[in-house]
């Protein structure tokens, strides 16, 4: 049965378009009393009795628990699971799985609920725990649905995870193969899966997995083993593996799947920390460091090589009495100072430090610098000792004073550099940079800090490709050379030439990135304001060739001799040289707008009856002079070949006047043609027509119009000039 909907909220209409368009399950907007407010596609196939307007209560088998379970929706935004029972278009009834949840409210403020249903028998994978039907299924349905959800389960392991995961059957085929296999053991699925797994273990090691096969079989669960795999490059690899049974319906072993992680790291380590400790004696005994003990009598009971320099002047040394070894080699009162310290730590335990104790040498007579500490011990013969590890302080203050003066140098030239220098990591975070790149930036040293050299960038300018990166990594490049643009601070753009290096570490590692900045905008835009320049050269060019011919032309018309024709032709001539030099003379102090008007057209109209201009004085700075005499430049050159001054009759009027506007005085200047050829406005935009219209627009940020009337071409500007 249909009913009448209300009208719902385009927030709620939206959500359920967005939440259920892509969904393959059948899904229904309701309000709380069942009706149906709208549907998605695939209501349509599986479920085509029921449409906006439908009463679920009429369609459900149930109706007390469709509606117990919408008022259980209606509380929360879900998702509430449940099943409901449908009759069918054969009037069979159906059992649907069923996700509920609040998605909003209707006009009258009642709720509005997202069910998403879907065929029991169509969804047992993913609504396994909640169906609880799923025990009266025959065995064999049940096995299926038990070996998908351990594939799925293994697949999600397998796309997730950073190890090694690949099963194999019993008799040692690999069955399966995820990514972290691909890159840790370097075969591709399509290569391995099918063939025998004895290829990953080296001869040594097939006994062992011969173990690990009769042990898992017998249901043995196993700790992780640690062992050795053979890579495809025969590099042989430490992994810890940890297997565990795959196993059919019946509860039978029908493989093996494995969890392999890299261990090498480790591996390398234990091996590392072994070799030190079985060297341990022969490092005390070598060490550059001086370590000496005394014995409970006070007698030295142990010398390292690197303290028989502080001893060689005394023999015999070892079973020596320390007391009379430290007279030989300090001075009173210090050897008796010395001869306290250490009796005190014998008898008290009392660790003491000196850290920077600079003494004159009794039997060398040469100043010595030590950082010494002495502890008391236990020796090998059960009783205390002292034992005294020192550092011969003496080439390491020359060492560290040498250090301070090379990190000024280097600090000296870092950060008075003319230019902007960047130590960047492979990540490309800033790991230094000198004041001088801040100051090309514009940003605080605390502020470039907070942004990568990316976000600076231009997002157009990635002069860095992956080639040239890869050759600098590879050694095969030196350095890098390009031009790129910065964003400043203020949101202004910077050229910088960047030149870019490569540091490597001790192990010959790519450790990061030189960056070495110069700010190459001026010649940036002198290289732009050149090849706009010689643009309007070749365009000036070709128009003065056409201006010059009609100028002949005319002049001929009007000549009377042949002197008259040269005089006549040579004015105007001259006229147009003076008109070119005033478009690209820069830097003008001012021109009055009635000069520029008179020079810019008097070699362009002929008899001055031909030209009528009208207005009060004004003066035009450099940039507006420049501009509109482009502008007029080129209306005149139009007019001379196509407009009113192409026929002998006709004429321009010019005038202009000050107007008021709520953002200040403006100039009205109008041309306006009379008397030529109809007009018909032009299908192609040239770069006069462009200068015309737009280039004075832009730069002064004026309003420019520029119409086609039959009778005559008008051109109007209205520029700002403040208040």
């Amino acid at each position: 049965m249909a009913v009448n909907i209300l009208p719902l909220p385009n927030s709620v209409m939206t959500a359920f378009e967005i939440l259920a368009a892509s969904d393959p399950r059948a899904c229904l907007l309701v309000n709380a009393q069942g009706i149906v407010q709208s549907v998605n596609p695939a209501v349509k196939h599986s479920l085509p009795g029921i449409e906006p307007g439908t009463d679920m209560m009429s369609v459900s088998a149930s109706p007390d628990l469709v509606a117990e379970f919408l008022a259980q929706c209606a509380r929360t935004r879900g998702p509430v699971p449940g099943s409901i029972v449908l009759t069918g278009m054969d009037g069979e009834p159906n059992d649907w799985s069923c996700h509920g949840g609040l998605v909003g409210e209707a006009a009258d403020g009642s709720a509005l609920i997202i069910l998403r249903l879907q065929l029991s028998e169509l969804g047992k994978s993913a609504f396994a725990k909640l169906n609880q039907k799923i025990n009266a299924l025959n065995s064999e349905i049940e096995w299926r649905i038990r070996a998908d959800q351990a594939t799925a389960h293994l697949a999600a392991i397998v796309a997730s995870s950073t190890d090694a995961i690949y099963s194999k059957d019993l008799d040692d085929n690999i069955t399966s193969w995820n990514e972290g296999a691909e890159r840790m053991f370097g075969y591709s699925a399509q290569e391995i899966v099918g063939t025998s797994s004895r290829s990953l273990i080296p001869q040594d090691g097939r006994a062992e997995e011969a173990m690990i096969l009769r042990r898992v079989t017998a249901g043995e669960t196993l700790e992780p083993i640690e062992t050795v795999r053979l890579c495809r490059n025969g590099n042989l690899l430490d992994v810890s593996i940890t297997p565990s049974p795959i196993k059919n319906r019946d509860g039978e072993i029908i493989g093996i799947s494995k969890i392999v992680r890299d261990i090498s790291v480790r591996k390398r380590i234990e091996r590392s920390l072994s070799a030190a400790n079985k060297t341990f004696e022969q490092l005390v005994n070598n060490s550059p460091f001086g370590i000496y003990c005394i014995d409970a009598d006070f007698r030295i009971a142990l010398v390292s090589a690197g303290a028989q320099k502080v001893f060689e002047n005394v023999r015999p040394l070892i079973g020596h009495d320390f007391s009379d070894a430290l007279r030989i080699l300090w001075p009173e009162p210090i050897a008796s100072e010395f001869i306290d310290l250490f009796r005190h730590t014998l008898e008290t335990g009392e660790t003491y430090h000196g850290p920077n104790t600079v003494e004159n040498r009794n039997d060398t007579a040469e100043q010595e610098a030590y950082d010494w500490k002495i502890e008391r011990m236990i020796l090998s013969d059960g009783r205390p000792g002292v034992v005294c590890h020192f550092y011969d302080l003496s080439e390491h203050q020359k060492f560290e004073a040498a250090l301070r003066e090379s990190e000024q140098r280097f600090r000296g030239t870092f950060e008075n550099a003319s230019v902007g220098i960047a130590h960047v990591g492979l990540n490309g975070q800033w790991l230094e940079f000198n004041d001088r790149l801040c100051s090309l930036l514009g940003y605080t040293r605390d502020e470039l800090l907070q942004r990568t050299l990316d976000s600076v960038r231009h997002p157009d300018d990635h002069a860095l490709d992956g080639e040239q990166v890869d050759g600098l990594l590879s050694g095969d490049v030196t350095s890098i050379q390009c031009e790129e643009r910065y964003i400043r601070k203020d949101g202004s753009i910077i050229w910088l030439g960047v030149s870019v290096g490569l540091q490597r570490d001790d192990a010959d590692s790519p450790a990061y990135l030189i960056h070495v900045a110069r700010d190459v905008s001026d010649r940036k835009a002198a290289q732009e304001h050149h090849e706009f320049l010689m643009h309007e050269l070749s365009h000036r060019s070709k128009n003065q060739l056409a201006v010059i011919s009609a100028m002949a032309r005319q002049t001929a018309r009007s000549a009377k001799s042949l002197d008259d024709f040269r005089g006549m032709f040579e004015q105007r001539l001259h006229g147009l040289a003076v008109s070119i030099d005033m478009l690209v003379k820069q830097g003008w102090g001012g021109v009055p707008l009635r000069n520029l008007i008179n020079k810019q057209l008097e070699a362009f109209k002929g008899s001055d009856d031909r030209l009528q201009c009208e207005g009060l004085e004004v003066t035009l700075n450099s940039t507006a002079a420049e501009s509109i005499g482009l502008a007029l430049h080129e209306l005149s050159t139009n007019c001379l070949k196509y407009g009113a001054w192409s026929v002998p009759t006709g004429t321009v009027s010019i005038i202009w006047e000050f107007r008021s506007a709520d953002t200040g005085k403006q100039l009205f200047l109008q041309w306006v043609e009379r008397g030529g050829p109809p007009v018909i406005q032009p299908t192609h935009r040239g770069f006069g027509q462009t200068v015309i219209e737009h280039l004075v627009a832009q730069k002064l940020d004026a309003k420019v119009e520029l119409s086609y009337p039959t009778a005559g071409l008008e051109w109007t500007l209205l520029l700002p000039l403040g208040d």
